[in-house]
């Protein structure tokens, strides 16, 4: 009877050490996937009102940054830490639209936005929004090769880079790819 006892702690323990191993490869592929992949955010504030709204919930993924997938009209999430010239005071990740890529020529005049030298249609904003000048450095700015004109829908109610200039690559943490809750606004968003 002691070696059927044996056997069978034996075998309980290799079950116990199985599923443990399958729970830390789990935790790994978790951990791998919101790392690199996608994660989720909530947006905070009206910057990107009518787009999105304060509280939506929204899943960001990762990977068209890594392979330099960000285009214009997406809407990315950023590190505000890492804005050029927050020194600290834009701790929490923040949401804007690219609306220019690298070596463009981005001009704000006449409350309206210049993209390379053509008024650029915004059709995701509401009629009427004007564009108005913040700060008069970041009007009339030629992008380097890793820099990226963002700007929110929300034009009056927006901190982008009318205010704090293009934003580098790296601070770019990824691309929204769809709202999850509220769940009768769920899906895709433009």
């Amino acid at each position: 009877m002691e070696q059927g006892t044996s056997t069978s702690r034996k075998n309980a323990l290799r079950e116990l050490f199985e599923w443990i191993k399958y729970l830390g490869v789990a935790v790994l592929i978790g951990i791998g996937l919101t790392t690199f992949v996608v994660q989720r955010n909530e947006v905070m504030g009206s910057s990107m009102d009518p787009t999105l709204k304060n509280g939506d919930q929204i899943v960001v993924q990762k990977l068209s940054r890594y392979w330099h997938g960000i285009d214009y009209g997406d809407i990315v999430t950023i590190h505000g830490s890492s804005v050029p010239g927050s020194e600290g005071t834009m701790d929490e990740d923040i949401i804007k639209r690219i609306i220019g890529c690298p070596g463009d020529h981005i001009q704000i005049m006449d409350n309206h936005v210049y993209l390379n030298d053509k008024l650029l249609e915004e059709p995701y904003l509401l009629s009427g929004t004007e564009t108005v000048q913040i700060n008069e450095k970041w009007l009339d700015v030629k992008l380097g090769e890793d820099e990226y004109y963002v700007l929110g829908d929300n034009r009056n109610a927006s901190r982008d880079s009318r205010d704090f200039g293009p934003v580098p690559h790296d601070a770019i943490i990824g691309e929204l790819w769809f709202r999850m809750f509220p769940f009768e606004h769920c899906g895709g968003v433009e």
